[in-house]
């Protein structure tokens, strides 16, 4: 299984949402003990997941790469109701051509193996997320930018 693309992407698209269930960390503690949760989300929200094994939602069908090689990456980001995953090219996709993300060290840390860590990858999404944050936190509510302060708090700090 695989999400491929159908048409020509460019870089820094938006794909989609991932779609599922939202659960607190102890629902998903829960759900482990009964078998593999392999299509769990962490989101920017500590304390919730997203859960897209029964979304029916073709995003959890977006198979893993390594950092350095996906052809997309996410973005965890808060609207006013609820956390939210986007997912974004990070460089021109081809027409047939799979979309790959990197799942993240959670995801390797529950099947006890070690993730591997790209600065690269971090420095292109922080340098995009730094030039197009004013304009999503307009869109999308309060979102937290990469050095981990909330912009509308910092500029609502500016205004008093």
């Amino acid at each position: 299984l695989g999400v491929f693309a159908c048409e020509a992407c460019e870089a820094m698209r938006w794909i989609c949402n991932y779609e599922g269930e939202l659960l607190t960390e102890d629902e998903v503690a829960t759900r482990r003990l009964r078998g593999p949760c392999d299509y769990v989300f962490e989101t920017c929200d500590s304390g919730l997941c997203i859960d897209g094994e029964h979304s029916g939602h073709w995003s959890c069908r977006i198979n893993h790469d390594a950092p350095w090689s996906c052809n997309c990456f996410v973005i965890l980001a808060m609207t006013a109701t609820r956390p939210v995953v986007r997912i974004h090219t990070k460089r021109s996709v081809a027409p047939g051509e799979e979309l790959t993300i990197d799942y993240g060290d959670s995801y390797w840390r529950h099947l006890g193996k070690t993730p591997v860590l790209s600065t690269t990858d971090r420095d292109v999404v922080r340098d995009w997320l730094q030039s197009e944050l004013d304009s999503w936190s307009l869109k999308a509510g309060i979102i937290t930018n990469v050095s981990g302060t909330d912009k509308a708090s910092e500029q609502g700090a500016r205004q008093r």
